[in-house]
């Protein structure tokens, strides 16, 4: 068996760091409580799409007032779902896993490593120590109880999530 280079050997860290990244935040935020709004440029196109369809099918039918009554039907068709979040908002691990490139997903979970769950959980744990399941769990519990250490991590988060233009919102 060949041991592996330095370089091997990093990278096999930076790699076990962001999946024990990824299983901590997984745990943390599971309640659904916390999820991510997610900005969508193909939204303003097919809002702008269902005013138009729905103002050309009003003049179609009625004229001109058909077209108010079109328009205003449109644009209560959009704002309705908006006001209340609907198709804003992803749950955390979806948007790192299918929103964000490799790239993006590596710093977003080395910032969040290292600036928040490191800060939090390295005066008490290793991270070989975080490995274990059980002690994982016994971590996340612990940092659950804290709500300064979730709200540092919230924080780390917001900023990590900031560089995509997206951010942590608490919806019920």
């Amino acid at each position: 068996m060949n041991r592996p280079t330095s370089n091997e050997a990093e990278e096999q860290i930076n790699d076990s760091s962001k999946l024990l990244t990824e299983n901590l935040l997984k745990e943390l935020f599971q309640t659904g409580l916390v999820k991510v709004l997610v900005p969508h440029v193909t939204g303003v196109l097919i809002d702008a799409l269902v005013v138009s369809v729905t103002t050309f099918v009003g003049t179609l039918a009625r004229g001109q007032v058909g077209a108010l009554i079109g328009a205003a039907t449109g644009i209560t068709i959009i704002i309705i779902p908006k006001a209340m979040g609907h198709g804003n908002y992803k749950p955390l691990m979806a948007v790192i896993k299918e929103d964000m490139t490799e790239e993006d997903r590596d710093r977003f979970l080395e910032i969040v490593w290292n600036q928040g769950l490191k800060y939090c959980l390295g005066k008490k744990y290793s991270e070989n120590q975080l490995k274990d399941p059980a002690v994982m769990n016994s971590a996340v519990t612990e940092l659950k109880k804290n709500p300064e250490a979730i709200e540092t991590i919230e924080n780390v988060v917001n900023q990590a999530l900031a560089e995509k233009k997206m951010s942590l919102a608490k919806t019920e």
